[in-house]
């Protein structure tokens, strides 16, 4: 036999009580298509209320012997009072209510919006392109605080960005790197011109959101395309001359706590057309400047002669900088009797002035190093073409197209700006580390790397130490210069010059015919690199962030 605790029996008996103190009532609410789920119910008269669950089932207890008024409220109909009668300890089942009412109720809900023009556009041409691709409008572009190019095209389904201290810079498409795409601007390709790279990816950082008036991400490649993209081809189609006058004008302002600094932007649009409305221009300039600043270590790893990868440098990194984004756009068209002429001129440049400190810890070679770097990398891109469409009946038109484009990446003047390049300056001082580097499955192997805890070490992966005497410090006196290098590229890509005839004939609503020639030439420069040795010793103070 179990025997109950007096509290367990005093909890025993107050639920007891408590199940059918006064009544209860349960039931469901329906309407003529069935059960009513949310529904709210409220006894009248006082604050007892619920609701209905998804089958569209109730309950009540706690209701006082003798008549109440349930009140029914559902979305749509109009409210309902239902006469019911409660007995005392007793739940009474009161079958099902009915709430809908047709000559009351509502018979439609109607949500009126606005859409704009260009997302009008943007949705119509996805819906009726031929092959694979995403469209996105400047009113769409505008909603969100996207500053250049990358970061717009980011919103679109299938594409991710690589981001360069915080702001985006090369594209990806379907999960592809990014020298698999191919950039073009109103149709043509975009020159490549990157610190560093001798791949096809374009840097997108340069090229301001507020000159694209729509973007195209195409991922099936078309016959009418360049075919040399596996993920896809982005297509930024600029501004053209509006329909009627318009004038626009943003100012932005922010402030960074990290950098100790802040940002402001502006854009200028003006567009109009002449009387007759056949010539028409647009103006549109846009600039912005932020300060910016980033913390970061870096642990470089290498494999020993048993196989096994350890940390034989690391890295502490302290960069700040400011970053400055021009843009311009120029268009121009005159309209004919059976077509148009056109003109654009475009204009984009990223200059991004950065001061980096950093703290290298050889283990493999027993020494600290110092290197400071003071530089300023820009990135200029220019474009001209001219262009008409000329329509000969009703299904025949002719297209046609002379461009050229320009990207160019080169160091600015600090320090030496006759050959556009920057001073990397190093020092180091010999050190001791303590017996935890090359200590692994408590093992000296005297590898001199260091090994975090997967890998046999005593290392967190996340916080590799640094593994310095606890009186260690750098001295002046025993710093000695490891190295200067002067470090130059001039990197420009131009194409000359393209020319692109179309003749396009439509058989009827949904085929076209489209044939054509283009025509390319190109040129590319490259850089240099230069390295300089020296063993002075320093006497100077060196300051260390």
């Amino acid at each position: 036999m179990t025997k109950l605790t007096p509290i367990a029996a005093s909890l025993l008996a107050l639920s007891s009580f408590n199940t059918f103190a006064d009544g209860a009532i349960s039931g469901a609410v329906l309407d003529n298509s069935g059960a009513l789920s949310g529904a709210k119910i409220t006894v009248v008269g006082s604050k007892l209320q619920t609701a209905t669950d998804h089958k569209g089932q109730f309950s009540l207890n706690h209701l006082a012997a003798g008549d109440h008024t349930l009140r029914i409220e559902y979305l749509g109909y109009p409210s309902s009072d239902f006469d019911i009668k409660v007995i005392d300890n007793k739940s009474t089942d009161i079958g099902n209510l009915t709430v809908n009412i047709y000559d009351q109720a509502m018979e439609e809900v109607v949500a009126v919006g606005y859409m704009r023009r260009g997302t009008m556009m943007a949705m119509n041409m996805q819906k009726e392109a031929n092959n694979i691709k995403n469209v996105m409008s400047a009113d769409g572009i505008g909603k969100l605080p996207d500053r250049n190019a990358a970061e717009a095209v980011q919103r679109m389904p299938g594409v991710s960005i690589e981001r360069d201290q915080g702001e985006g810079r090369f594209v990806a498409v379907r999960g592809l790197p990014a020298q698999w795409n191919s950039t073009s601007i109103n149709g043509d390709r975009l020159p490549t011109a990157e610190e560093e790279t001798t791949s096809r990816a374009v840097a997108f950082d340069f090229f301001p959101t507020d000159m694209i008036e729509l973007v195209e991400v195409s991922k099936a490649i078309t016959p009418d395309m360049e075919g040399d993209a596996i993920g896809g081809n982005i297509n930024f189609t600029t501004r053209r001359a509006p329909d009627e006058r318009t004038l626009s004008l943003n100012l932005g302002v922010g402030s960074a706590e990290k950098a100790e600094g802040g940002s402001h932007s502006f854009n200028v649009l003006y567009g109009d057309r002449s009387d007759d409305g056949k010539f028409g221009f647009i103006i549109n300039a846009t600039g912005w400047e932020r300060d910016w600043a980033t913390d970061n270590y870096e642990p470089r790893r290498e494999i020993d002669s048993d196989g096994v990868a350890g940390v034989h440098r690391l890295e502490l990194r302290d960069y700040t900088g400011t970053r400055t984004t021009y843009g311009l756009n120029l268009a121009g068209e005159y309209l004919l009797d059976d077509g148009l002429v056109y003109a654009k001129a475009m204009y984009g440049t990223l200059s991004d002035e950065e001061t980096h400190y950093k703290t290298r810890v050889r283990y493999n070679k027993n020494r600290v190093e110092l290197q400071h770097i003071y530089n300023e990398l820009i990135t200029e891109m220019s474009g001209l073409e001219i262009g008409g469409e000329h329509d000969f009946n009703i299904n025949t038109r002719f297209e046609w197209k002379l461009s050229t484009y320009q990207n160019q990446f080169e160091y600015g003047d600090i320090p030496n700006g006759d050959d556009n390049a920057y001073y990397v300056v190093k020092f180091k001082q010999g050190v001791e580390f303590d017996d935890e580097v090359g200590m692994r499955d408590g093992v000296q192997t005297g590898s001199g790397l260091i090994y975090n805890e997967i890998d046999g070490g005593t290392d967190p992966a996340l916080d590799i130490g640094m593994h310095l005497p606890s009186n260690w410090q750098m001295d002046p006196t025993q710093a000695v210069l490891a190295d200067v290098e002067l470090y130059g590229i001039d990197i420009k890509e131009r194409d000359k010059i393209v020319a692109q005839f179309d003749l396009i004939h439509s058989y009827n609503e949904k085929l076209e015919l489209k044939t054509g020639v283009k025509y390319r030439s190109k040129e590319r420069n490259a850089g240099f690199y230069d390295k300089f040795y020296g063993r002075t010793k320093l006497n100077l103070a060196l300051h260390q962030r």
